[in-house]
């Protein structure tokens, strides 16, 4: 959103005030700027999660910006594709994709590519991600993607927390030949989605119809030190582009995703969150 499509209002001498869509509340220009700010700062300072909602706000950054204040790192990975990672391409906001990802989907929803092929693109599929909800509550989303990392960085641009974990116990059933998710008392786990937003719910016995919660690759957290000695050590850094790819992994500062790059004369890695 640009400065001039922000409607102000007067409603206490001194003060401009505007209508806040995210939080759906009347805030002033100094109270916007405040929450964005302390938004950036919660590696530092645990109670600033409260303002999570607040973290990636344009706004707030115009606000804060305007009365001085600390608007932290900008996201690095802004503007860039969040399935490939280029910047070199058309960028589609509302899909946060560039336009080649967007056309090799749009294949696979037609079952046939340009040339009138079967499209070789995988097409996407659910993938879960453990998030922390701007309440403080933990949670877990899912995201039609392609590969774990754009689940990751679509999380962290919807203003998400990321934390790591999977929702169970992995668990061979040896009856149904099916690997599925059981709590610590041994409880089958049933998968419940609600726009996005998933629950695990536990039953000791499945009924009629039934099916257990897929297991799927859990969250997963290490900083930029631990993924270049992995990518290093695994040999996974030679299939690397030139560019900022993301991985596999969120960073432990809960607000961004590492990505890698490998160039002529290094490899190296960066969230894009705290640099």
């Amino acid at each position: 959103m640009r400065p001039q499509q922000i409607v102000y209002r007067v409603l206490v001498e001194g003060q401009r005030h505007f209508e806040c869509a995210t939080l759906r509340a009347t805030l002033n220009t100094y109270a916007c700027g405040d929450r964005h700010s302390r938004s950036q700062s919660r590696k530092q300072d645990p109670a600033n999660d409260r303002f999570v909602s607040c973290k990636d706000c344009k706004i707030g950054r115009i606000h804060a910006t305007e009365h001085g204040m600390d608007c932290g790192p900008t996201d690095l990975s802004e503007g860039s594709c969040s399935r490939c990672g280029r910047r070199d391409l058309r960028y589609i906001p509302t899909r946060s994709l560039c336009i080649s990802c967007w056309n090799r989907e749009a294949e696979c929803l037609r079952g046939r590519n340009a040339r009138g092929n079967m499209p070789s693109f995988a097409p996407p599929t659910p993938r879960l991600v453990a998030c922390v909800e701007a309440d403080g509550n933990q949670s877990w989303r899912a995201f039609e993607v392609t590969n774990q990392g754009e689940a990751l960085i679509r999380a962290s641009r919807q203003g998400l927390r990321l934390r790591g974990g999977a929702p169970g116990i992995a668990h061979w059933d040896r009856v149904h030949e099916r690997f599925e998710y059981r709590d610590s008392r041994g409880r089958t786990l049933l998968e419940l989605e609600d726009g996005g937003r998933v629950e695990f719910i536990a039953v000791g016995l499945l009924h009629r119809g039934e099916i257990p919660a897929p297991v799927t690759l859990p969250t997963m957290t290490a900083d930029k030190a631990f993924v270049l000695e992995w990518l290093v050590r695994s040999g996974e850094y030679k299939a690397l582009p030139d560019h900022w790819a993301f991985t596999d992994f969120a960073c432990p500062c809960g607000g961004g995703v590492i990505q890698a790059r490998k160039t002529s004369t290094a490899t190296n890695c960066r969230c894009t969150s705290c640099g």
